[in-house]
């Protein structure tokens, strides 16, 4: 993933489906408090968020100076999922010795 403009703020996060709401109120803070003279590009790590509400989020927090990007979690950790456990939107990674 490379930065959309040059010089930017660059901002990531990570959020699940379960915390999307939230995510949307720290994703207004960043708007409102925003520098006007500057870029944005906001980086969103997901685990499970329905690309329908990725894209809907997107459009809503999306401006002039402002990037909102999904970057899908599940897809990059294909090769160590089985030693991983996810429980109520939290992940342990487990001690491969300990399984």
């Amino acid at each position: 993933m490379y930065p959309i403009r040059q010089h930017e703020v660059a901002i990531t996060m990570a959020c699940s489906d379960s915390y999307k709401n939230i995510m949307g109120v720290l994703l207004q803070s960043i708007i409102t408090n925003a520098d006007a003279q500057e870029n944005y590009d906001i980086v969103i790590l997901e685990y499970g968020i329905s690309k329908s509400d990725q894209s809907r989020i997107s459009r809503f927090y999306q401006r002039e100076n402002i990037s909102v990007r999904f970057y899908s979690v599940r897809e990059q950790i294909g090769s160590v999922c089985s030693r991983i456990f996810i429980c109520d939107d939290l992940c342990q990674i487990a001690d491969s010795a300990n399984i």
